[in-house]
């Protein structure tokens, strides 16, 4: 194929976005716009084989990650999450924003509507959370402490209790990274999870507490934090919409004495920097120790 001249794809048609899938040194002569377009085209109408996502698919991606702006990325990434919630496309188109997307907050987000669109296999509710986790594993995410976040922040217990397993993959920058991921609302099973975690490092000499501690501190501090709730997504596609399922809902200040015998005996071992006298105040509770 002849170099292009920068054009609006919609001229072009399926035939022609195929032959340019066929054609990966013309994609940098495309424009942005025309980038967007065939990517898209070709991430949720061609129909492609499995074969084709290693091979074409992810370089296109690849390519659109590195060139396109960050507002670009973003519109073709919420063009590709309307198909999938819609049910218009699978779940899989959003694979490669997964696994190639550089913008964490890109990341965090398409975790919902993969895993909670993604159709159970083998009666397996959660498939869509051991592919994201199976990813994280391999180390075939850009950025895996963003797919980490993702799934935590979901709120069900049940892809939570699969987390458990997985903490000790993140190092201690991840680990903030996941601390400081922005959430909506206070889910107990997270609480939990970092309260754990919090709880079986200290004493660790080699644990990264103070990142630990970070989690459960900055927990209150997100939007909606005035209601804790305790929560199951049932459904998935193709029989029903995602359901998000409360199972209880408490006030935070009911919820945070449930967790203050517990908080408080934690504090007691995080003397430095006042971590413990820190961490008690964002909870409501009192310190058990007096800050320096």
């Amino acid at each position: 194929m002849a170099p292009l001249e920068p054009r609006d794809l919609a001229i072009i048609g399926e035939a022609g976005c195929r032959e340019l899938l066929d054609d990966p040194p013309s994609w940098p002569t495309l424009s942005d716009a025309a980038l967007v377009k065939l990517s898209l085209v070709v991430m949720t109408e061609l129909g492609l084989p499995a074969e084709d996502f290693g091979g074409r698919i992810l370089p296109l991606y690849r390519l659109a990650v590195n060139r396109l702006h960050p507002f670009e990325r973003r519109y073709l990434y919420d063009a590709l999450r309307y198909r999938v919630t819609t049910g218009e496309s699978s779940p899989d188109v959003l694979l490669p924003v997964l696994r190639e997307e550089t913008l964490g907050e890109l990341v965090t987000d398409a975790i919902g509507p993969f895993v909670l669109n993604h159709a159970p296999v083998k009666g397996d509710r959660l498939a869509g959370a051991r592919t994201v986790i199976g990813m994280f594993l391999r180390g075939e995410a850009q950025e895996r402490a963003w797919l980490f976040a993702g799934l935590l922040n979901l709120g069900d217990r049940k892809v939570v209790a699969l987390l458990d397993e997985l903490r000790h993959e993140l190092d201690k920058r991840e680990i903030v990274e996941v601390a400081l991921n922005p959430a909506v609302g206070i889910h107990a099973c997270v609480a939990e999870f970092w309260l754990g975690w919090l709880e079986a490092a200290v004493g660790d000499l080699d644990a990264p507490t103070s990142a630990i501690a970070l989690g459960l501190a900055v927990l209150p501090d997100t939007r909606n934090a005035e209601r804790v709730t305790d929560l199951t997504w049932t459904g998935s596609r193709p029989r029903s919409r995602p359901v998000r399922r409360s199972r209880k809902d408490w006030e935070f200040a009911e919820f945070a004495r449930t967790l203050k015998p517990r908080i408080e005996a934690v504090a007691t071992h995080l003397s430095e920097h006042d971590i413990g006298a820190r961490l008690c105040a964002a909870w409501g509770l009192s310190s058990p120790l007096p800050t320096n």
